[in-house]
């Protein structure tokens, strides 16, 4: 057992961080959310190191927790490293660009990218 979720933790630790936040978020009267990505704004560059673990309720957590945990242990298949290189790159272009035009999920969708092989 330990075999299988050892190269998971780092999975395993974003989503408990995710859900942690997300009910101090809701305790708080959603006060976190204005540590996210503020876009076209300065001020907003340190919402990139903030923003993959914020949602906007736990609707869009709950909507993002199984594809992060199937996509995140398909790319842990590759190793813990490969989890974490993908997950800093991801989320540092993918938060940068949001500085620029929201998008939302891109930490999901780049997980998904290097999770699914290329078809062609």
């Amino acid at each position: 057992m330990a075999q299988l979720v050892t190269p998971m933790l780092p999975v395993l630790a974003m989503v408990a961080i995710m859900w942690s936040a997300e009910v101090v978020d809701t305790a708080l009267d959603g006060r976190l959310d204005r540590f996210g990505i503020r876009p076209r704004r300065l001020d907003g560059l340190d919402g990139v190191l903030f923003a993959p673990f914020l949602h906007s309720g736990f609707g869009h957590l709950v909507a993002n927790t199984l594809p992060f945990l199937l996509m995140g242990a398909a790319i842990c298949l590759g190793g813990t490293r490969r989890f974490v290189q993908v997950t800093l790159l991801v989320g540092l272009v993918g938060d940068l660009g949001d500085l620029v035009r929201p998008i939302t999920a891109e930490l999901l969708f780049g997980h998904h990218d290097a999770a699914v092989p290329a078809t062609r």
